[in-house]
């Protein structure tokens, strides 16, 4: 039986000119987690992350914060959507965001992700929300499928794609995948156990290693 834990990577730079860049809090959650497995004696046998800087960035604090953790393997389909896109008609195309108090910014964010994923046909994406969650699907059945039956292996990836696991895995409904997607926090695992060739949701969200003034969702 296989061990799969899911990874979001730490704090990116929300609301700086490159979101995709680990803030110096992201680095230092990273090496938590990854210190935190040398304490507990989790030994993971493979670690792979998904391309964009953040998780690379992420594997490489895990493997600081752990002392000897396996090299990494950069693989496709393991990006975040396109946030840019999916919220164009509210934010800059520089990903700038408007001046909004939370609850006005929670409000957009859901209207933007009602409006992709239903698909109501106001506008075109770069990705639809359908091909999103079929890229991932394709992408986690790949990485079951280069895992020994006796592998702990740790994937370094985004919440939304993260929570588009833990859809298919649960057979929940495409209108619950942003609440899933919302209060995952960075650094936080979610651990899959496989059986059979049958994956199957153990954990989510952990994030035992962060104190309660480390938690962020960027």
């Amino acid at each position: 039986m296989s061990l799969v834990v899911l990874v979001r990577h730490g704090q990116a730079s929300w609301g700086a000119a490159d979101y995709d860049v680990l803030s110096e809090h992201g680095h230092a959650q990273a090496r938590s987690l990854g210190a935190s497995w040398r304490t507990s004696g989790f030994e993971p046998t493979q670690l792979v992350s998904g391309r964009m800087r953040r998780h690379r960035e992420t594997a490489d604090e895990i493997r600081v914060g752990y002392g000897a953790a396996p090299p990494y393997d950069v693989v496709d389909g393991l990006e975040e959507f396109d946030h840019v896109d999916v919220f164009a008609e509210s934010i800059g195309a520089d990903g700038s965001l408007p001046d909004l108090d939370a609850s006005a910014m929670e409000q957009m964010f859901g209207e933007g992700l009602r409006r992709w994923i239903t698909a109501d046909g106001s506008r075109t994406y770069r990705e639809t929300y359908r091909q999103f969650r079929a890229r991932v699907g394709d992408a986690f059945a790949g990485l079951l499928g280069r895992f020994d039956a006796d592998d702990k292996a740790v994937v370094v990836t985004s919440g939304g794609v993260i929570a588009a696991i833990v859809c298919d895995l649960l057979g929940v409904d495409d209108e619950r995948w942003p609440a899933l997607a919302a209060p995952i926090i960075n650094t936080s695992t979610h651990k899959v156990l496989v059986r059979d060739a049958r994956p199957m949701l153990v954990s989510f969200n952990e994030h035992a290693h962060l104190a309660t003034a480390d938690i962020t969702y960027a």
